[in-house]
């Protein structure tokens, strides 16, 4: 009898997947109608379907057809992602600024093809000092009723058969625990969108904001554990661990385990990483936090409740708490704790009070403005 988890399912399948080599899977037909709708939903079609269409005992289950059918509708997409970058980048240059690109795109161009790695906002990083002149050449492209510049998010008309764009624009990367904007400039990288020009993170600052935004985020979805093996197996032999590491002991030992899970759950290579990095103790809760989130990877904090409307309805209470109730490895970035081996509920109190001071603060600044209107 087969007793694998939904989330060793999932594992068993993304494992590899985003190599030029596609590697037959050992699952059976079974398996495969389990973890299919998975990956459907968590934007791991494609690497999916990869994986079975290397294996001939599957390819010809309902299952597999759906995946290919996902794969394909995920590389038009890719196709028309890539442009719009290109064209909200070119309006950039055409004033002068060079982004820097962040997740998404960036991240993409580590697959061994892009639609693998599907990705739907668009994520900048505004040049210093430039954050405003930013925002005035993209919000004349805005669709005014669906975007809201005040926090750096607006949705554009590309023109590119009626693609329509989300573009996340970020003063800094504070709260991905990353260095000053200053430093991530000056160490970044040129690159060619199409016929625009951008910025990437230096491979170290790469490497350590596609974990820490994994690690942010609850470590949800199992694409991007993808991205970190993906990155992890194309480092450049002059790779700086000092850099990527820092100098901070927490933010190195989040770096050390996320690494070391990637190698147990997904056979991420790592002959190339120090020991120090590669095989580290990794504590029983997070590997465990990890599985959990993957056996049904759709989080309830992406439900449409508003993060500041408090339930009127007392039946409603237990679905607004577990949707803002933090699970382990997202308290513990959330606080800046350590990776070891004691209790996180201490971790998770401590978040969800953090939550609650800036939801006080949030809806006390509302009534200020209100008041002053």
């Amino acid at each position: 009898m087969n007793t694998a988890s939904n989330a060793q399912l999932v594992a068993a399948t993304l494992a590899g997947a985003w190599r030029a080599d596609g590697l037959p899977l050992r699952l059976s037909r079974g398996d495969l109608a389990r973890v299919s709708p998975l990956l459907m939903e968590s934007g791991a079609a494609a690497l999916g379907w990869r994986r079975v269409h290397a294996t001939p005992a599957l390819r010809d289950c309902p299952e597999a057809n759906t995946l290919c059918q996902g794969g394909r509708l995920l590389a038009l997409e890719d196709v028309r992602n890539c442009r719009a970058v290109e064209h909200v980048v070119a309006l950039l240059n055409d004033a002068g600024i060079e982004p820097l690109i962040v997740k998404g795109w960036s991240v993409a161009r580590a697959y061994a093809d892009s639609y693998l790695r599907p990705y739907g906002d668009i994520d900048l990083v505004a040049p210093p000092g430039q954050y405003d002149a930013v925002c005035e050449v993209l919000r004349p492209h805005a669709l005014p009723k669906r975007s809201k510049p005040e926090i750096g998010q607006m949705v554009l008309d590309c023109g590119i058969a009626w693609k329509v764009c989300t573009v996340d624009l970020h003063r800094h990367l504070n709260s991905a625990h990353m260095p000053p904007v200053e430093t991530l400039f000056e160490r970044s990288t040129h690159v060619s969108v199409g016929s625009a020009h951008a910025r990437l993170l230096c491979m170290e600052d790469q490497l350590r904001h596609v974990i820490t935004h994994f690690l942010r985020h609850g470590a949800w979805r199992p694409l991007w554990l993808c991205d970190v093996a993906a990155l992890v197996e194309g480092l450049p032999a002059d790779f700086d661990w000092t850099r990527c590491l820092s100098d901070d002991r927490h933010i190195a030992d989040w770096i050390a385990a996320t690494i070391t899970l990637a190698h147990r759950l997904l056979g991420c290579r790592v002959g190339h990483v120090p020991a120090s990095v590669a095989d580290v103790a990794v504590p029983a809760w997070f590997e465990r936090t990890v599985l959990r989130e993957w056996d049904a990877p759709f989080p309830i904090q992406l439900s449409n409740t508003p993060a500041l409307q408090i339930p009127r309805r007392l039946s409603d209470v237990r679905l607004w708490l577990r949707a803002r109730w933090p699970n382990a490895v997202r308290a513990t970035v959330g606080i800046r704790g350590a990776c070891n081996t004691a209790p996180r509920l201490p971790y998770q109190i401590a978040h969800v009070g953090m939550g609650i001071r800036r939801y006080i603060a949030a809806v006390a600044a509302e009534r200020r403005a209100r008041t002053r209107a």
